[in-house]
């Protein structure tokens, strides 16, 4: 038997086994390039969002750096005040009962006389005022302004703006009135060791 050889393969054929070559061998470095750059793009990425955070944290870091300097100044600008009692009157008062002063248009507050029981269950009901002097000493660096509440004779519960320029201070007198259910309350908070404002 015998064989013969195939034909020679065409020039069509010859150019068409090799663009096909050529295209596999093309589309093969064309997929390793695409997976390289999707590596390149992925780091690139992850490089971006770690760059992001520590520009977001040393934003957040020089904020807070820039709100405590902001407190630090305004603390040094801030007054530096001395609160001290003088003096605190022994005497109370019931404000709500007025004795008629023949010398003044105005109204005083009854004296509570010492020793005054309190007895009835009503009494626990009855307001009571004491009053206090105060002296506020302003150190510096810039003047003071206070509220303050003043008593006054007719027992209007008025407060004034005191102002404190530098090295000096003012005195003044403030009252505070409470029921006598408020002003056991209190005694009881100051004896358990939770003394109230």
């Amino acid at each position: 038997m015998l064989f013969a050889a195939p034909p020679e393969p065409s020039v069509v054929e010859t150019i068409t086994a090799w663009s096909t070559l050529v295209a596999a061998v093309a589309t093969g470095v064309s997929a390793v390039f695409i997976a390289w750059q999707i590596g390149l793009t992925r780091k690139s990425v992850e490089t971006t969002e770690k760059t992001l955070q520590v520009a977001h944290d040393e934003f957040e870091r020089g904020r807070a750096l820039q709100i405590e300097a902001q407190r630090a100044r305004i603390d040094s600008e801030m007054p530096r005040l001395t609160v001290s009692i003088l003096s605190q009157s022994y005497q109370a008062w019931f404000p709500d009962e007025r004795v008629p002063q023949p010398l003044d248009s105005r109204d005083t507050a009854a004296d509570a006389e010492p020793g005054h029981l309190f007895q009835r269950r009503t009494d626990l009901d009855t307001r009571v005022q004491v009053a206090v002097s105060i002296r506020i000493a302003n150190d510096g660096p810039r003047r003071a302004v206070v509220l303050a509440g003043a008593a006054y004779a007719d027992g209007d519960d008025r407060q004034r703006e005191l102002v404190v320029p530098v090295g000096e201070h003012v005195d003044f007198w403030a009252r505070r009135i409470h029921t006598v259910r408020e002003w056991l309350d209190i005694h009881d908070k100051w004896d358990a060791g939770r003394p109230t404002t």
